[in-house]
């Protein structure tokens, strides 16, 4: 990538009217150049930082909500608890019979 001075090397005088024609075109559009890309970066430091900080609360939001979910048993519990329930008339097991 070339710098902005690098015209001003190359460049010749504007009609060889004024000795400092071509110092002051390639000084203006040096200017617009580093005014231009500190624009673009700026916005392009914004966005990014606004996509991390819109991730980082939606992964807090997130890991909030499934904290409270696990802490009432999650969606499925009562499921699961039904997967441990003993079957209506059926003997608790490890319980001993007298015979």
């Amino acid at each position: 990538m070339l710098s902005p001075l690098a015209p001003a090397q190359t460049r010749s005088p504007f009609c060889n009217l004024v000795h400092n024609s071509a110092n002051v075109r390639d000084t203006g559009h040096g200017f617009l150049a580093w005014a231009t890309a500190t624009v673009v970066g700026a916005a392009a430091l914004a966005t990014a930082a606004t996509f991390i900080a819109g991730g980082a609360t939606a992964g807090v939001a997130q890991g909030a909500s499934q904290g409270a979910a696990r802490a009432a048993g999650g969606p499925n519990a009562y499921f699961v608890e039904m997967l441990f329930r003993p079957q209506p008339g059926a003997k608790a097991a490890g319980v001993a019979t007298a015979g």
